[in-house]
């Protein structure tokens, strides 16, 4: 009996093994986003993806927009100068409300 709960433990632990090599081997690609690519600050609060696909970052110095090839400041009349945007949130309408520390 002792033999056969070994058995088993080992059959399992291979199992194991080989279900998490073969998880392991995704692979996974990543870019990296500096001031040439439009970036403009590099202090990263919060990051907001929307329904049409946008990526929206806020950072220590504003509000940015990626469209898939490069960034775009957003709000320089509406946000204050140096504004942190530490979070983004959609509203169903479509509307991005941006939270700071001010509120």
């Amino acid at each position: 009996m002792m033999r056969l709960h070994a058995r088993l433990r080992l059959a399992a632990l291979g199992l194991g093994l080989a279900l998490a090599a073969r998880v392991g081997a995704q692979q996974y690609s990543f870019q990296v986003f500096d001031f040439d690519s439009g970036l403009n600050n590099l202090a990263v609060e919060s990051i907001y993806q929307d329904r049409e696909g946008f990526l929206w970052v806020g950072t220590q110095n504003g509000l940015f927009r990626y469209d898939g090839r490069s960034f775009s400041e957003f709000g320089k009349k509406e946000i204050e100068p140096g504004a942190f945007i530490l979070s983004i949130h959609q509203t169903p309408d479509g509307t991005l409300w941006l939270g700071t520390p001010r509120g």
